[in-house]
């Protein structure tokens, strides 16, 4: 799958899904593509969608660098 930076459509995140979020990063799964963007990016678009942060993610970044490191949780209660 494709990576990407920075995703600058803002509605683009309406349509995506969190897939996990490892370290600063969080990946958002789109169709078929991955974006990955910053966690500051991340809460600027929530702000102008008047989203928390954490009501965009529902749970807490865990620990672990591995790309596989918190998927479990967030595949049941991903936005």
């Amino acid at each position: 799958m494709k990576l990407a930076e920075k995703c600058h459509a803002n509605k683009r995140f309406s349509r995506g899904v969190v897939v996990a979020v490892i370290k600063e990063r969080v990946f958002l799964r789109e169709l078929r593509t991955v974006y990955l963007m910053n966690r500051q990016r991340l809460r600027t678009v929530a702000h102008n969608q008047g989203r928390q942060l954490e009501q965009l993610l529902h749970i807490t970044p865990t620990k672990g660098t591995g790309v596989g490191a918190g998927m479990t949780n967030f595949m049941g209660r991903a936005a």
